[in-house]
């Protein structure tokens, strides 16, 4: 049912278009500068730490964060993160968020996506819940609940 309250990209219970973000084979690669003078054997047993290093030309390394993640999630979906320190789980949430962009693969986003991380930078600790959630939604523009 579409709601003719609602801008093409807001979406609520009854509203449309419903939210969907597919992610099709995403890398993400962070290139590390100025490492010549580390060792390439210490980068090589640091990979247990997390993620692939490579090395391109003689004094550039890439850390390899994200490779060949897929999924597609629907409005109403959650998932779980659980993974070791530098295992790509925040990396992967930027990207989900829109704030990194993918070395390679495809990301699709329909509908509305925001990340409720930067919610802790809109909410008043001298506010009260009830009135946190009214300013936010109103910044959100998230209509009212009739």
């Amino acid at each position: 049912m579409d709601c003719s309250a609602c801008s093409a990209n807001a979406s609520h219970i009854g509203c449309s278009p419903m939210s969907r973000l597919t992610l099709d084979d995403i890398t993400v690669d962070f290139p590390i500068y100025d490492a010549g003078h580390r060792s390439f054997r210490r980068a090589l047993l640091a990979t247990g730490i997390g993620g692939l290093i490579s090395r391109r030309g003689r004094h550039h390394l890439e850390v390899r964060a994200l490779d060949g993640v897929s999924l597609d999630l629907r409005d109403g979906d959650r998932i779980g993160l659980i993974g070791h320190n530098g295992s790509g789980k925040s990396t992967l949430l930027k990207v989900l968020a829109g704030i990194r962009e993918p070395t390679g693969g495809s990301v699709a986003i329909t509908g509305r996506t925001s990340a409720l991380l930067s919610l802790g930078s809109i909410l008043d600790p001298e506010m009260t819940g009830y009135e946190n959630v009214d300013y936010a939604s109103t910044l959100l523009e998230i209509p009212a609940k009739r």
